[in-house]
This record gives structure tokens, sequence and C-alpha cells, in this order.
């Protein structure tokens, strides 16, 4: 049986080659060979035969280099399955090292089953006592029952198609392990023939050249030189040649005329330059374009002739031909490539250039013309000195010389370059080193101009500064109005009672002066919370259209009269109307000029300037504010100035450069507030010694109607209705219901709001008006408004708060609410507030 399998591998072997009956096919390599031993390539048809013939894949490998110097066949299983994983492959490739390495060293075979259940053979191959090739044969089946179920679970491991595997493994050959080694050992012994009768051969060559160069040694030059090289004679004929021409056999070339094989554009050139050449007997050099007889070759050639002086006869001559086809191409394309390269690099929107070892600039794009301002031919030779300043120039030797010493490239670093007419330019830039044949040649870089990034990174942060500022004085302004709220309250209870009290005394009493002055103190107290709420948010009393030139100019003559080493300018341009309380806006107007007057305690010049502008987005962005039109109103002194620290604090309330004696530091907070609380934001701008100038910018009205100034009522007003006051806090219920009724009301009294609604709904009917807290823990004032209207639309509702009119109570005055006051009221301002919302004037004191 295995002498019939071996007959069939020498079958298969023989199908490479011209078998000869009873030979096997390695002889008749030899035979086919004439004298020329067969190349190692060549083996890849003896192993493709016993692939055929065993249907075992077998590499030849080379000793100890371990390359692959032929190979036959690919099992489907390997190349299919194995292979196409990677868990599996290492798995392969591991038992291909492990079957290397268990080699002995002698001449006997190795063999390993793998984790795939597989046989695979390795056999070394020696030619006079040296290893020179490692065979391997893999893979074959060489168990005589294989478990299928080791197979299947391969499958599940690897996550094999079973179906697909299991058929490629039925293509596995199945032989015996000694049947394989059997194989393998014969396909050795013919591989072994094959090096050793082709080392022969080679052997028996070399010693024939060598003998064949001692006696032609001219002519194997000539023949293994690349160039064409022949003889002419003094008419160009061709008397000798190292290689055909055209295709054509050197033997028909022969006493042809060189002309023939030139292009017709060249030939007149050629033959000048031969018959110059016989003239001065000096070589001569030119370029031309070869063509066959049939014009098919156009190779570009470069021509030596060199004459050969002959006895007695006209001189030959040497004509060497090397072709330049594809150095001229290479040039061409090199040429190409340059300018694919520069049209590239112009395109780009960096600037890139290169410089030579000593700095100086040996390559631009447009793009660095552009950031210099010069012209490529100007740029060009400049050394890098020359458009750096002398510390930025120290940098950049610092940075090329520690570029060219490590050869690692320099990321993005940042300098400051200067134009030749010295404007200066903030540079972002990256450096590399260039070699060439890899020696250091330069260096490349590319950077871009950043100054406008620098200068929208400045805006950028002037910007935030300012946002963070407003959220500052934000947050402070909130808690500056639950401050001013709940102190409010408590004013409010005691300006009553102080009321109260002076209804029921006599002038002449011993306590009234006392209790006028703790009335008086009320008022400032309530002046000061004035001042916190202005600054909170949403600081707002009673909003009408105002003329702003007029009311700057109605302030300011206030402001006059008491500051007479001031010298006032006005520059009133502006002429639209604005919606705002005039009282917060005289406080505000006084509070700049009164600062500004401060700042200038030896006299100076106060500009107050007014404006119609138009505010776009990106200005108004960091206040919060919408775009459009707006007034602006402009404070400038010519006092003695701010730092920076300053200013970041001016508007903080309690912040003052002043003593203590003279300013509290809630001018400008409250000014800031009041400001920012009409949808409008003031600015400041100074320097020490250049004086400041505050700018105030509010939103103009919708409508252009003024509204007439209302004339100041004096007198208390009483009244007989039936009123419901709503508050929580016990001090308003207690001191505001003794008020009401000192005033001539009957009043119902409720401490929230769920009380209120009750008592308006069993009694809507009598009461004519309420007085409602916006404020309350257990509804909001609107939700009770809104509750109220719906039990009584008719209903007359004043608002009243410790807040100022802001927007909670915005919101309910426009839903139609009568009316709002704002705590701590006096007897007098609640009694014409009543009569206001009740549209009647009864008899006043």
């Amino acid at each position: 049986m295995e002498d019939s399998k071996r007959s069939s591998v020498e079958s298969q072997l023989s199908e490479n080659t011209s078998n000869k009956a009873g030979r096997h096919p390695i002889h008749n390599l030899a035979d086919n060979a004439h004298g020329t031993p067969p190349a190692l390539e060549e083996m890849d048809s003896v192993l493709a035969g016993f692939f055929r013939a065993t249907g075992v894949s077998v590499s030849l490998l080379t000793y100890p280099e371990g390359r692959t110097a032929a190979q036959a066949g690919w099992q489907s299983l390997c190349k299919g399955f194995h292979l196409s994983d990677a868990r599996s492959g290492r798995v392969c490739r591991d038992n291909c090292l492990s079957l290397l390495a268990s080699m002995d060293g002698g001449d006997n075979p190795a063999a390993r089953i793998c984790g795939f259940g597989l046989t695979d053979a390795a056999l070394p191959i020696f030619h006079d006592g040296k290893q020179v090739f490692t065979l391997i044969a893999g893979q074959a089946l060489t168990q005589e029952d294989p478990d299928p179920k080791k197979f299947a679970e391969i499958c599940r491991e690897y996550g094999y198609n079973q179906e697909s595997y299991l058929d490629a493994l039925t293509r596995i050959p199945r032989m015996s392990m000694h049947k394989l080694l059997d194989h393998l050992r014969f396909l050795a012994q013919t591989v072994a023939s094959l090096y050793s009768r082709d080392a022969s051969l080679k052997e028996k060559n070399g010693a024939l050249e060598k003998l064949a160069a001692a006696k032609e040694s001219y002519r194997s030059l000539v023949r293994s030189l690349p160039e064409i090289v022949m003889r002419l004679d003094s008419e160009g004929r061709i008397l000798a040649l190292n290689r055909t021409l055209d295709g054509t056999p050197v033997e028909m070339v022969l006493g042809s005329s060189v002309l023939t094989y030139i292009s017709s554009k060249f030939r007149t050139n050629l033959d000048k330059a031969i018959r110059q050449v016989l003239e001065t007997g000096r070589a001569g050099d030119l370029e031309v374009k070869a063509a066959g007889p049939n014009q098919s070759i156009k190779s570009w050639y470069e021509v030596r002739i060199t004459p050969i002086e002959m006895e007695g006869k006209p001189p030959d001559l040497t004509m060497i031909a090397t072709d330049i086809t594809r150095r001229k191409a290479a040039l061409k394309a090199l040429v190409e490539s340059e300018l694919k390269y520069q049209t590239m690099l112009d395109s780009l929107q960096e600037g890139f250039f290169e410089l030579d070892l000593e700095g100086n600039l040996i390559f631009v794009n447009d793009a660095l013309c552009r950031i210099y301002g010069l012209s490529r031919e100007e740029m060009l030779g400049l050394g890098y000195r020359q458009y750096t300043r002398s510390e930025t120039a120290s940098q950049l030797f610092e940075m090329f010389n520690r570029i060219y010493r490590t050869g690692e490239p320099a990321r993005v670093v940042q300098y400051q370059v200067v134009k030749l007419d010295g404007t200066p330019v903030q540079i972002q830039m990256s450096a590399s080193l260039k070699t060439v044949d890899g020696k250091p040649a330069g260096f490349r870089c590319i950077c871009r101009d950043i100054s406008h990034i620098l200068e929208a990174q400045k805006e950028k942060d002037r910007l935030e500064k300012k946002l963070t500022q407003a959220q500052k004085l934000e947050a402070i302004g909130t808690l500056a109005g639950g401050v001013a709220h709940d102190f409010n309250n408590l004013l409010t209870g005691l300006q009553g009672n102080v009321s109260l009290m002076l209804q029921d005394l006599e002038p002449v009493h011993p306590h009234y002066g006392r209790i006028q002055d703790m009335e008086a103190y009320i008022a400032a107290a309530t002046g000061l919370t004035r001042q916190l709420l202005g600054f909170a948010r949403g600081g707002k009393y009673e909003v009408r259209t105002l003329d702003m030139n007029k009311l700057v100019d109605k302030t300011l003559h206030m402001f006059g009269r008491a500051a007479k080493e001031v010298t006032i300018h006005r520059d009133f341009q502006g002429s639209w109307a604005v919606d705002a309380d005039s009282g917060q806006l005289e406080q505000v107007l006084l509070n700049l000029f009164v600062n500004a007057g401060q700042a200038m305690p030896d006299g100076g010049d106060l500009y107050i300037q007014t404006q119609n502008i138009q505010l776009d987005e990106i200005f108004v962005k960091p206040y919060s504010l919408e775009p459009g039109k707006y007034i602006k109103v402009s404070v400038t002194d010519t006092g003695h100035g701010m730092d920076e620290a300053t200013q970041q604090k001016v508007f903080d309330p309690f912040f003052t450069t002043k003593d203590v004696s003279r300013g509290t530091g809630l001018g400008l907070s409250s000014a800031y507030g009041i400001i920012k609380n009409h949808q409008g934001m003031l600015t400041v701008y100074s320097a020490p010694g250049k004086g400041a100038t505050f700018n105030i910018y509010l939103p103009a009205a919708a409508k252009t109607e003024v509204a007439m100034e209302e004339k100041a009522s004096l007198g208390i007003l009483y009244g007989s209705e039936t009123l419901l006051l709503v508050d929580d806090e016990d001090v308003i219920i207690k001191t505001g219901g003794e008020i009401l009724k000192a005033l001539g009301y009957q009043v119902h009294l409720a401490g929230n709001a769920r009380t209120a609604l009750e008592i308006f709904k069993e009694s809507h009917r009598e009461i004519d008006m309420v007085i409602l807290d916006m404020i309350m823990p257990d509804m909001t004032g609107e939700e009770v408004y809104d509750q109220l209207k719906l039990i009584d639309p008719a209903v007359r509702v004043l608002l009243s708060s410790g807040y100022s009119l802001n927007g909670q109570a915005v919101e309910i005055m426009q839903k139609g609410c009568n009316g709002f006051i704002q705590k701590p009221f006096n007897l007098e301002q609640l009694s014409h507030k009543i009569r206001e919302v009740l549209g009647k004037n009864d008899c006043s004191e």
C-alpha cells in the first residue's frame, strides 16, 4: 500500500517536468538544465507535484535565515479557519515554533500533533555536511480514529461554522505518521539532489566564465554595462555592438548606419557631432531620442562619442549611449511634483517655510508672504534675525539648536516676530528637522498669525470680567433686597405707631418733638432701604415715560447750585424718551454728579452728553440685555481717576474710597442696581490721573408721549368705606388696622392668604378695597389677586410690598391692579393712596 502511494507521489511530481520512464523528475530537471544550474525558484514545481500527489502542504525554508524559498499548497482548513481568527492563528504559530524548536540538530525528522489534532512534520536538508534548508509539511491526520467531538468543540470555541469546518476537514489527507515521514524523506532527498546538482553546475559554469573572462575581458566588460556600447567607423556605420537594437539581432545591426536608430528630428544633430569629433579629435556629448527603423522606440539617450586612433587609417569612434528616459521622466515628475507641492502649500492658510542650517529662508509659501507683507522674492534669503526682535531671535536659536541636536520637533511655540516696517506680529509655530540622505539639512516650519486670536481672547477676558461682575452684583442685590424688604416691614410697624401717636398728641405735649424725631429717623432709615432696594434686582416704583434731556438738565441744576467750583458742559443730542422712575433716575444722576465733584476737590470740568444709539447683540450680550434703541448718558469728569482694581469694585455695596464720614458706599451700587432694574447698564472707564467716564444705557421707550409731572398732595385724607387688609406680618396687621380705623375706615384683617379669600368670599359685596401684601408664605400676591378677581371682577386692590415695584408686582399691575404703595408708609401717604384707588377725595385734615 505504501509502495503504491510512493509511486503516486513520484507520478505527480513527474507532471512538473518532462518525465522519462523509470526516472525520477529530478533527473529530468537536471537533463533540461543543459549545463545551467536550476534556480531555487524551480523547486516550486517539485513541491507542487508533492502536494498534488499527497495532499500535504509543504514549505522549504532557508537555513538559518528561515526565509521561504519555495512552497506549495494551502489547506482550506488552515487558510479559511485557523489563520482567519487571531486566537487560533496564535495556536498555529506557536505549534510551528515548537516544531522547529524540537529538532535535535541532526538529520532526524520532527513531528507534532497541534492543538487542532493535525500533524505537522519538519526535516532538515544538508549539503556537504551543512544544513541548507528545513522542509516543513502539514497538515495531515495521522490518528487512526480521530474523535469528532474534539473538532466540534474547536468550532464552538472559535466560533467556526461546524458544517463548513467538518467539510474542510474531509479534505485533509489521512495517513500514518510513518507514511508521512517517509513521504517527507523522499521529498527531502529530491530537493537535496536538485540543490547539489545546482551547486555543482554553478561551480563548473563559474570556471568556464572565468576562462571566458580571461580571453575576452573587454567583451565581457562591455556586455555587462547597462549602457549601449558600439564602435563606429568614420562614416557612422556600426562595427561592433554589445546588445540588440530595437529587438534586431546584433548580426543584422552590424554594418548599418547608427542614424537609422535615431529619431529623425535628432539625426542632423548626431551627424554634426560625429563630424566634429572626427575633425577635432575631442570627445563630444549630446542628448538624442532613439527610434528604430519603424520609429517604434522613443527612448531618450545621453550619448558620448570618443575617437579611437587608428594607424594609417581614419579613426574609428566609440559611442556610449546611456538610457536617460527614466531620469528625464523622473525629472519631469519632480518638476510637476514640486509645482504640485508649491501649489498645495500656497493653498494653506498657515505660513510654511524652510530654513537652511544657517537660518536663512530657502522656501516660503504665499500665506507666509501675506503674514509679513512681502513678496516671495523679498522673503527668500532673509535670516530669521531679520524678522524677529533680539530676544525672540535668541529663543528661536535655542529652539532650532535643540531640534538639530535631538531631532525632536518643537510642537507648538508662540513667538513675536516683526515685519520689516516694524509692525509686531504674534505667531504660533511648529518646527521640525529637515534631512537629506539621513543628514540634517535645515528646518521645516509651519506657523499662523494669532494676533487676532489674542486680541479676541483679551476681549473675551474683558467680557467675562464684566459678566462675573454683573453676576456678583446681582447676587448681592438679591441679598440686599431681602434685607431691605424685612427691614421695611419693621419700619412700617414703627411708622404706623409713630403716626398714631402723633394723631393722639397735641403739639404741646412734652414727647411730641421726640416722636417727630423718631419719624425723621424712620424716614432716614427708609431712605437707606430705598438705596438697598435700588441696588437690588427689580427696584422701580412709579414708571412713566420721561424726556431724558429734561431730567438730566433738571438734576444738573440741582447739583450745580451746590458745586460752584465745577464747570458743567452740556451736550444733549438724544431725543428719544425712556420708561423709568424719575425719582430713581434723579438719584442715579445725583450720585454720579456728586462722585464726579468729589473726584475734583480743586474744581474741574464735568461733561454731560446724551445720545440716541443702536446697540447690537455683541455689545449687550455680557449684560444679558436685548439689542435695539438705547439712550446713552455719559458723565465725564477731569478728576484723579481710578485704577483697574478700583473699577472692579466700584459698584460693590459698601465699597468706598472716601472717608467713612463722607459716604456709605451705597451710592454707585444703588445707581448700578437702579439702571440694571430698568433693563439698562452702567459702565465705567477710567485711568489714574485721566478722570472717569460713567455711561448710562437705557432702552428707548416704545411711545414718545412724555408724562406730565404730578404735583404733590398735602394733608391726610379720610374715608368711611370698608377695607380688607391682608399681610402675614403681625406688626403690619396690628398697626395697619389701627391706622385704617383712625382714618375712618371699617376694617377686616387677614394674617394669611387663605383667611383673606374666605373673608372676601363672604363679604365682598361690602368690601370696597383690598390692601394686599405681595409676599406671603402660603400663596403669592399674584395668586391671591387672581382669586379675588374670580370672586369679584370689579374688586379694587392696592398692592403693598417691602420690595419696590419689580417683576411680580409689575405683572400684577399689568393685570389691572389699581395701585401700589411701598413699605414703610406713613399715615398721609397711605391716606392719599387709598383715596386715589377708590377714586374719591374726601375731606382732609
